[in-house]
């Protein structure tokens, strides 16, 4: 995997990304288990929330083009993989899914 060079920016106003961060919240909550990846993470959801997740990634990714988000369909689950290929952004995924390096 090749680093790019995509700035990590996000378009959000104070008050969208406050918005944002809670509906990442809201993810985590009904996550099944959320994974540290070197380069991202990964969310294990209930099959229900796929659409919900959806509409989450397609609006994240317009304002925070560094990231990757795939999904993968699993039997009575979603997983939901979150990487950034610019080091620098990988300490924003990790927040997105409470998960901070201490």
């Amino acid at each position: 995997m090749t680093s790019r060079s995509e700035p990590v920016v996000c378009t959000l106003s104070s008050g969208q990304a406050g918005d944002r961060l809670a509906e990442w919240s809201d993810l985590q909550r009904v996550a099944t288990s959320i994974a540290k990846l070197a380069d991202g993470v990964r969310f294990r959801l209930p099959a229900t929330f796929v659409d919900d997740a959806t509409d989450l990634a397609d609006r994240e990714l317009q304002c925070c083009s560094f990231l990757d988000i795939e999904f993968t369909d699993l039997t009575g689950e979603t997983e939901m993989t979150v990487t950034s290929t610019n080091p620098d952004g990988v300490p924003v995924v990790h927040l997105l899914a409470g998960l901070t390096d201490q």
